[in-house]
């Protein structure tokens, strides 16, 4: 068990640093199904539910409502704290140029399964 569960704080922390703002519950759980192909074991792990096992992880991750919506926030550590830099010191685009707009609206989906 507590192989399983240093694996999942590593599995966590990952899932979260690229998370410049934070996820909330719901974007936790399909950002971690998607990269780790399965859900957050927490019941394998002898918790209730998610908030109840982050609330036992503060050295990886904690929860915050300042802004009415309960998010997690990756805690970084010594071999991640760059990672976490780089991520917040990231732009974030507000919106699209009008070039990139026709763009997208133009671009036809591709059929690489041999089809029509």
């Amino acid at each position: 068990m507590a192989d399983k569960l240093l694996m999942f704080k590593i599995e966590l922390r990952s899932v979260l640093l690229g998370m410049k703002n934070g996820a909330t519950l719901k974007q936790l759980h399909a950002e971690y199904e998607l990269r780790m192909q399965c859900r957050i074991p927490f019941r394998e792990l002898g918790f209730g539910n998610v908030v109840e096992l982050i609330e036992q992880l503060p050295d990886v991750a904690y929860l915050d409502n300042s802004t009415g919506e309960l998010r997690v926030f990756a805690v970084p550590d010594e071999s991640t704290g760059h990672i976490a830099r780089m991520v917040a010191s990231q732009k974030v685009c507000s919106r699209m140029t009008g070039i990139d707009q026709r763009v997208m609206m133009t671009k036809q989906p591709q059929c690489y399964c041999g089809g029509k």
